[in-house]
């Protein structure tokens, strides 16, 4: 079982992730043979857990009553690491919310 963690933000800190969530990395290159011509990676949308610590680094967004600082239109930084190895850095974006 690979320990995967997603760490976002300004500073980065650990996002909690579901323990059975699958997250698809896809690597696209110009030349496989050449490891300079990555063009991006790239994931397929997935779900994290309405967590307390979650729901503090998304400002309560669900929550229209509370004004927090995380804006969805801002990109925020941030990097999958899979047993204490990044793998992936880039942007998240949160495309959704549901209060269940």
């Amino acid at each position: 079982m690979n320990d995967v963690k997603l760490y976002a933000g300004t500073p980065y800190e650990p996002l909690d992730l579901f323990g059975n969530d699958t997250i698809i990395l896809n690597r696209n290159t110009k030349d496989i043979r050449d490891v300079t011509q990555l063009l991006c990676d790239f994931t397929q949308s997935f779900e994290l857990p309405p967590s307390p610590k979650n729901n503090r680094f998304f400002s309560f967004y669900f929550d229209p009553d509370v004004t927090g600082a995380f804006n969805p239109q801002n990109k925020t930084s941030a990097y999958l690491e899979v047993n204490g190895v990044k793998i992936s850095e880039g942007y998240i974006e949160l495309l959704d919310v549901s209060r269940e």
